[in-house]
């Protein structure tokens, strides 16, 4: 699998990684399931990732941190922040923190989650 198509999925509730693993392989991505902002940074600095998907509420260490850490790390990383708390002022956290989208849980609509990822690394 070439790099371009890898995304690291950062999410404490695995049936979160493993329907977007399911979903998004089938657009033939390969995913990468840590569990927590510390992880991801470990296997971060390993692998190369076109784009991060992570939720906000990790324990430790949030998705927000996360999004911070890493656009210092390599700016041209994109993050997908995912999150149960949908509210406008969460949203913009995230988005002026340097996030590419914003995608409130759970995910009604699939097709949405696939053509935010596909807009994101530049195939939509």
């Amino acid at each position: 699998m070439t790099e371009s198509k890898r995304i690291l999925v950062v999410d404490d509730h695995v049936y979160i990684g493993e329907m977007l693993e399911e979903l998004l392989s089938d657009e033939g991505y390969e995913l990468t399931l840590v569990k927590n902002g510390e992880e991801a940074l470990e296997v971060y600095n390993s692998f190369a990732f076109p784009l991060v998907i992570s939720d906000i509420n990790l324990g430790g260490m949030t998705g927000l941190d996360l999004l911070d850490k890493i656009t210092r790390m390599n700016p041209d990383t994109q993050m997908v922040i995912i999150s149960g708390d949908s509210s406008p002022e969460t949203r913009q956290k995230a988005l002026n923190g340097g996030a590419a989208d914003f995608l409130p849980k759970p995910f009604e609509d699939l097709l949405l989650v696939i053509d935010t990822v596909n807009q994101v690394m530049g195939r939509g």
